[in-house]
């Protein structure tokens, strides 16, 4: 059975014999098996492409997973279909566990920003790398039209090498890490910076977009709406964190309980990883002073 992020939940996950699933033309979503960060316990692949295919993000490290993965490649090329190349949004672990296995099965070359090719594990064929308004050429669409591409856009603040790729038919957009429908995104200093990220969200918002498929949950057939719920969502804690330090200088730790009143404790170490992110952008401004472990307002 295919295993779409439709069919991923906080509890669990299914396994089994990979079907193909489409949220749009052109796009097959395979939720694989990784160690990532809860409540996700997948990661989607992506198979892009009709006749030439783009694997994106195979990130499962699990022999038995990526054996799954490869019986559906090996099908799909049985029906005619050729691998042209591996691409990588980022190189966080949960993203790139099957690069290098892949990239021997298949001679497939891996292709990303060039920070993140600086940081794949070792063993794969590189690729060239990739930069912001590049454009990677599909062949021809499912309706038959010309000129399908996909175009890289530059997403740092996850991730300093971070890539989204907007697909140009149908417009859909594959954002890795920037959003997620199951949960928000940590941005986790020094690697994350909140003011990057946010910027990031806010040029995603300015393109034409339709269904997103994020890294971890189902596709979102209205990606803009996800985006701005995202901008929102940042927008309100970053309001909150001002706050709360309005009330007087603070720590993470003694912050955390009233910026973060709505998360579970169990979470609460990632909460303060992306407070702290926060706190850095409010001392960007010139809104916060840090004095060592604690906050002040400026």
């Amino acid at each position: 059975r295919f295993v779409t992020a439709a069919h991923e939940t906080a509890s669990g996950y299914r396994a089994g014999k990979l079907h193909r699933v489409y949220f749009s033309p052109g796009i097959l979503m395979a939720s694989l098996d990784t160690p990532t960060l809860p409540p996700a316990t997948t990661t989607n692949c992506l198979i892009v492409g009709t006749d030439r295919l783009f694997i994106v993000d195979p990130g499962t490290p699990h022999e038995s997973e990526q054996a799954r993965l490869f019986e559906l490649l090996d099908e799909l090329q049985a029906e005619g279909a050729s691998l042209d190349c591996i691409l990588s949004t980022h190189h966080h672990p949960d993203h790139v566990g099957a690069i290098v296995p892949l990239s021997k099965r298949y001679n497939l070359p891996v292709r990303g920003h060039l920070e993140t090719l600086s940081r794949l594990p070792d063993g794969f064929r590189p690729g060239s790398p990739i930069a912001d308004g590049d454009t990677i050429a599909l062949g021809q669409a499912p309706d038959g039209s010309e000129g399908w591409h996909l175009e890289a856009v530059f997403t740092p603040g996850h991730d300093r090498g971070h890539l989204a790729f907007r697909e140009s038919r149908y417009g859909a957009l594959i954002a890795g890490d920037m959003l997620s429908t199951v949960a928000t995104i940590l941005v986790d200093p020094p690697e994350g910076h909140m003011h990057t990220y946010m910027a990031s969200l806010e040029r995603l918002a300015q393109l034409p977009i339709t269904t997103l498929y994020p890294a971890h949950g189902p596709a979102a057939p209205n990606g803009l709406e996800l985006i701005q719920r995202f901008i929102t969502h940042r927008q309100r804690r970053h309001n909150a964190v001002s706050s709360a330090l309005a009330k007087g200088p603070n720590t993470v730790s003694g912050l955390l309980p009233e910026v973060y009143w709505d998360v579970g404790k169990e979470m609460h170490g990632y909460a303060a990883r992306s407070l702290l992110a926060a706190l850095e952008m409010l001392e960007e401004d010139g809104e916060a002073v840090r004095e060592g472990e604690t906050w002040r307002p400026s």
